[in-house]
């Protein structure tokens, strides 16, 4: 166990794990080669942030919206991406399923 993890046992929570589906990463990684065609930069930025995103859904208990079947869409701020997800309570377990690509930027 971690140091984080053992903080939050102390503090009375249950350290959520995070697992990265194949299809998840599969995208994750034909963005980053789209992205790469234009900007090597800006495909490394886009990998950081979708880990980033990923990352902080541990402690963000629902965000994102409700797209059906226990899943939710947590579109990322700026680009056409969206992290697909859902929260396996009972395995304490938060999976990262698909990488969604809408025609245009979201909002910020």
């Amino acid at each position: 166990m971690g140091g984080a993890a053992r903080r939050l046992a102390r503090l009375g929570g249950v350290a959520v794990k995070l697992r990265w589906m194949r299809r998840a990463l599969d995208d994750m990684r034909r963005c980053a080669q789209e992205i790469a065609l234009i900007s090597p930069r800006a495909a490394v930025e886009v990998v950081d942030r979708l880990i980033e995103t990923a990352e902080a859904l541990r402690d963000a208990r629902g965000a994102g919206r409700p797209i059906g079947r226990g899943l939710l869409e947590l579109r990322i701020a700026g680009s056409r991406l969206a992290l697909v997800y859902r929260r396996n309570e009972a395995a304490q377990r938060l999976e990262i399923l698909h990488i969604a690509q809408a025609e245009e930027a979201w909002g910020r």
